[in-house]
């Protein structure tokens, strides 16, 4: 592995520019072991438990409606870019589909929330932590909903659910937020009207979650904690049935497959990326074969969105379900692969703040990070340097249970004063230079924090990344 010390870095952060977009490309994965088909699953990046910073796309449950209406899955699944593996987790969550799922990447689990099950429809909260499921009980939930949507807001630490069937009747257009211990019912100032069975995706580049689908209107909605606005319209036709979403932090675009007409009845396998201002229709490679109810995400270590499953039309007007496994990313396999997902305690009592990537580093392209739990208003500073893998405990400076993971600070960079829930923004666009690729840094926050302990010192998670190179 290479060291940062191996190259100067200070004439290149000092004249940084962004890489060009590369070409994308539908392709098929081929994996020797295969998930049963089904649609209406939850496929979510997250923690996959091979190691503690190993993370991959997440699948459970799901349902097969060509075999019957009610077989409900209750399987555990990891992808990891090449294969999938099956989990066999202590404790699993009751069996369904038609469920909402997202990575709470500061906690690293996977809220998962509802769906339908054999025992009716649930209002249940579960996260899943790489080996292991474990069913929460907040104070205040949503009702029991199928169809909804989830994402996490990193910049706000929380998790966002909008929409869906109650009860599997009528569709609500409430928005609920999840700040890893309670559901709030949010309070906007304006909603993106009644939908269910539609997509939600986080655009961590410009702060807002996206929605689409799921309704008879085209319009786009964005919603930023306080309002959802409508930005724009889907270009060809609103969509009621599935549409899939995942939101591309490394060329910072959503994504958008498939999806049901909803006055043509006409199921579409197109591809079209919302750049936050235009839809640009991709035809690249051949797309997966379904279109409607497929399960999407982005594993940003391969910068590839992958999907799995969903329902299929074909000739005479029939319905198949698939079990294929398709990823949407660089027409040329990526030189190298980033990560970012190993975290080092800053304080064991009381923990310190902690956060994690919302866009891994990449040569060329705008590295992006949220840390949160620090008051309101405090300016942290983000420290860059080489890790120290045996960071000796400071009590002797007044900072005992806190640790400091770096042998050599190269660069100190102010980060955004904390928002309301006291999270952080750290941005900085990483050289073009190809000698970047593979290098290891440790990024760590500190923040003045007067009787946190003596030394009045904040000491945040820090994080050991890898830079990557399209």
């Amino acid at each position: 592995m290479k060291s940062i010390s191996t190259l100067s870095l200070a004439p290149v952060l000092l004249a940084l520019s962004h890489a060009p977009l590369t070409a994308q490309l539908w392709t098929p994965f081929s994996p020797t072991t295969i998930p049963t088909a089904r649609s209406e699953h939850i496929l979510v990046y997250g923690p996959t438990g091979a190691s503690p910073a190993a993370r991959g796309a997440v699948m459970f449950g799901g349902t097969d409606y060509t075999m019957s209406a009610q077989l409900f899955f209750g399987d555990t699944w990891t992808f990891n870019g090449q294969s999938w593996s099956q989990r066999n987790p202590a404790t699993s969550p009751p069996p369904r589909h038609s469920h909402a799922a997202a990575f709470d990447s500061r906690r690293n689990v996977i809220v998962m929330f509802g769906g339908w099950t054999a025992a009716g429809i649930l209002n249940d909260t579960w996260t899943w932590d790489g080996n292991n499921w474990s069913q929460l009980s907040p104070t205040n939930s949503p009702p029991p909903l199928v169809g909804a949507a989830m994402a996490y807001d990193s910049l706000r630490d929380r998790v966002v659910l909008v929409g869906g069937q109650v009860n599997g009747g009528p569709t609500t257009s409430a928005t609920w937020e999840f700040d890893g211990t309670d559901w709030t019912q949010a309070t906007p100032l304006a909603s993106p009207g009644s939908r269910a069975y539609h997509a939600l995706a986080y655009d961590a580049n410009r702060g807002v979650c996206v929605t689409a689908g799921g309704a008879t209107t085209a319009t786009v909605y964005e919603y930023d904690g306080t309002i959802w606005q409508g930005v724009g319209s889907l270009p060809n036709t609103a969509l009621t049935g599935g549409p899939a979403f995942a939101y591309d932090s490394v060329r910072e675009r959503t994504i958008l497959f498939g999806g049901v007409g909803a006055f043509t009845g006409q199921w579409l396998r197109q591809t079209w990326e919302w750049d936050g201002a235009t839809w640009s229709n991709i035809a690249a490679g051949s797309p997966p074969i379904s279109a409607m109810d497929v399960g999407m995400t982005f594993l940003p270590e391969i910068a590839s969105v992958v999907t799995f499953g969903g329902q299929a039309r074909v000739i005479g007007g029939g319905t198949i379900t698939s079990n294929l496994t398709d990823g949407y990313g660089p027409a040329t396999p990526v030189a190298a692969m980033a990560s970012g997902g190993l975290s080092l305690p800053g304080c064991l009592t009381p923990p310190g703040p902690s956060g994690d990537f919302a866009q891994l580093p990449y040569v060329g392209l705008e590295l992006i990070q949220h840390v949160g739990g620090f008051v309101p208003g405090t300016v942290p500073v983000m420290h860059w340097g080489s890790v120290n893998p045996g960071a000796p405990d400071l009590a002797l400076i007044g900072a005992p249970g806190c640790f400091f993971w770096q042998t050599q600070v190269f660069f100190v960079f102010p980060m955004a004063a904390a928002n309301a829930q006291g999270v952080s923004e750290h941005r900085l666009t990483m050289p073009a230079s190809p000698g970047f690729a593979g290098l290891n840094f440790t990024l760590q926050a500190l923040a003045v924090q007067p009787g946190v302990n003596p030394l009045g010192v904040q000491f945040a998670d820090a994080r050991v990344m890898t830079v990557g190179m399209l």
